[in-house]
């Protein structure tokens, strides 16, 4: 948000400044004059809401987004980690068997 965000906000300031100039230099009257400020006043604050809200939910889609993608990466580290759990169990149930045979037959093995 940092770049538009700041120009948006920068913008609304300007705006209101500028209207508040206008609006105190017009040739009207004060009670005219404070009321004009006072809407425009609610204008900008409802702008202000509104864009203020427009930032919350993209921030709360982009939390779901990356959410979802540390899910799906967790879900690949288990499933790889799976498989090398599978894969690791067939060496170790190779290496017992060779033992288990070594170990059985001694005097087969030393000819």
């Amino acid at each position: 948000m940092s770049n538009k965000g700041d120009m948006f906000l920068g913008f609304l300031l300007g705006a209101g400044i500028g209207v508040g100039l206008g609006l105190m230099l017009a040739p009207q009257s004060g009670e005219q004059t404070r009321l004009k400020l006072r809407e425009k006043a609610e204008e900008l604050a409802d702008q202000a809401r509104e864009k203020g809200a427009d930032v919350i939910d993209k921030a709360k889609l982009s939390t779901e987004e990356i959410a979802e993608k540390v899910r799906e990466n967790t879900l690949d580290v288990v499933r790889s980690l799976r498989e090398k759990m599978s894969a690791g169990e067939e060496c170790v149930e190779e290496a017992l068997a060779d033992m288990e045979q070594n170990l059985a037959a001694p005097e087969e093995n030393k000819s």
